[in-house]
């Protein structure tokens, strides 16, 4: 069967604009395809579906959040009404839909319903978009309520319920990843946030990040003085984007003398980011990323504004990447950030340079239509170019999202000492293991 004559579901959630993006790229090819984020996007990326049977379940979770607060009895029905309603919904689905697209961490019985799919002859492609598989003992954003990423580590950080927090993640999370990789035809993932995985998959940059094919017009105020400089930040989580690492090294580069003109935009529907970035010279993204190129970067690249982003990941994205895999960003190790920003910042011609070639790259490769092309391709179980492959085996990365390398190796020790190397979750990458176990022990990479 072919991509077009699939009838394909997507959901159940969205992340960052990714699905109903992918959605409309796929209705643009032409390609029978429904998405059901089973809750509306709080910054507004799309439509919730007209169908009364996904709409039905929608609204159960939505009283079921609303009923959180009130009493267990009162909670218990509506978790009732919530499990019936997924029945429901998955059932239909299963009767109406060929291939499932589903990714950030949705399902719609804890991954159970995978197997079910498969004896029925439903091909599923699986996206990994972070969390869901990197482990907890290097992901900044898990550990980022105890204060971790970007501050200095207390010595009482981290304690032992954070331990134990992270091992009971881990283990959570090391699960998820086993039952998709047990049933899922095709896994979606990226190398650096991909360390629990033992399968093979498809490398995320290799597909793409769909990004919507119009660009706004500036919509700010007229510059009182031609020659300052405007750089946009937008941090959906402060810590573990590295804010206080961005505000300081800009405030070192105002002081310096350089012209900067510093805003913050957090929390806000995403027309409103596109409009800031549109009236920006260039974003700074992150401070500890492990994508050369994420969302938001990807938004500013479609406006044709570059941006820095930094992360120990940038040692290694050239070895794990094919050339045409690796957008344009000006993306460094997180103690060359004030560098960084310092170089777009005093040379208009470059930052001009590299916003074009981000523009270029993203309207080529990662147009809603180009990677809903690929998606079809994988959906279809057409061949698989070996570029796009990637082997745990390969994997040599672990400093993590969202936190830095000392803090890491802390966590490593305590982690470590209570549960020993076999609850790290990355047997099925020997020389990571002993990487790992390395640097926690000497410091050494």
């Amino acid at each position: 069967m072919s991509g077009l004559q699939m009838r394909i579901f997507i959901g159940l959630t969205e992340v960052s604009g990714y699905y109903a993006r992918l959605h409309r790229g796929l209705l643009e090819l032409g390609a029978e395809a429904e998405f059901f984020p089973l809750q509306d996007h709080r910054f507004g990326y799309g439509p919730s579906t007209r169908h009364w049977i996904p709409r039905f379940a929608q609204w159960c979770v939505a009283r079921r959040v609303g009923a959180l607060e009130t009493s267990s009895l009162r909670r218990l029905f509506w978790l009732s009404m919530v499990t019936l309603s997924r029945a429901v919904f998955l059932a239909w689905a299963l009767i109406r839909f060929d291939v499932f697209l589903m990714g950030g961490g949705s399902s719609f019985f804890r991954f159970r319903e995978l197997r079910l799919m498969r004896l029925l002859g439903r091909r599923i492609v699986y996206t990994f978009h972070g969390t869901d598989s990197r482990p907890a003992w290097m992901d900044g954003f898990c550990q980022g309520t105890s204060r971790m990423s970007g501050q200095p580590s207390s010595g009482a950080f981290p304690t032992d319920s954070d331990m134990a927090t992270y091992h009971r993640v881990n283990e959570e999370r090391r699960e998820t990843v086993r039952r998709i990789e047990r049933h899922a035809n095709v896994v979606i993932n990226a190398p650096p946030q991909a360390q629990l995985q033992t399968k093979p998959y498809v490398i995320g940059l290799a597909v793409g990040i769909p990004v919507d094919a119009v660009a706004l017009n500036d919509p700010g105020e007229p510059r009182a003085r031609a020659t300052v400089v405007r750089v946009l930040h937008s941090p959906s989580f402060h810590i573990g984007k590295g804010t206080t690492e961005i505000r300081a090294a800009m405030q070192r580069l105002q002081q310096s003398g350089i012209d900067l003109e510093y805003t913050e935009i957090s929390n806000r529907p995403h027309m409103e980011v596109r409009q800031a970035i549109a009236a920006c010279d260039f974003v700074v993204d992150q401070v500890y990323s492990d994508s050369p190129m994420a969302g938001f970067a990807a938004e500013a690249a479609l406006a044709g504004k570059p941006a820095v982003v930094c992360g120990y990941y940038s040692a290694h994205h050239e070895a794990d990447l094919a050339p045409y895999m690796r957008p344009p960003s000006l993306y460094c190790h997180p103690e060359r950030l004030e560098e960084a920003i310092r170089s777009l910042a005093v040379d208009s011609t470059r930052r001009e340079q590299l916003g074009a070639q981000a523009k270029e790259f993203v309207e080529k490769n990662w147009s809603p239509r180009a990677v809903a092309g690929r998606y079809l391709m994988l959906a279809a179980g057409e061949p698989i170019p070996p570029e796009w492959m990637y082997y745990p085996e390969q994997n040599r990365y672990f400093l993590g999202m969202g936190i830095d390398d000392r803090s890491l190796q802390k966590v490593l020790r305590q982690y470590l000492d209570r549960f020993g190397d076999s609850a790290l979750g990355i047997d099925a990458a020997p020389e990571l293991k002993r990487r790992v176990l390395a640097f926690a022990s000497q410091g050494t990479l």
